[in-house]
């Protein structure tokens, strides 16, 4: 019984974790733009116009909108949470 229920976990996670075929590409290209856009928007030095988005591919696929999402929320939030510090004093 439980060598079954650990089966069917690691199956589930395993499906969780692949990219569906054709997305992976896409995926990582709106990471790329998400990032990006993320840290613009975070105030983050040098990327004040680095906020990109293809709105074509955003509404018609589904592997470039979720990891557009995904860039930004966690390029967003990171810079957000522990800004950059750039200073004359080597980032002390």
């Amino acid at each position: 019984m439980i060598v079954a229920l650990l089966c069917t976990a690691v199956a589930l996670l395993a499906s969780c974790a692949e990219s569906p075929a054709g997305s992976e590409a896409a995926f990582d290209r709106g990471r790329a733009d998400g990032c990006n856009s993320g840290l613009s928007d975070a105030n983050k030095p040098g990327y004040d116009t680095r906020y990109t988005r293809n709105q074509a591919l955003y509404a018609a696929d589904t592997g470039y909108r979720e990891g557009w999402d995904k860039g930004y929320d966690t390029c967003y939030w990171r810079e957000y949470r522990y800004p950059t510090w750039e200073s004359g004093l080597g980032g002390m």
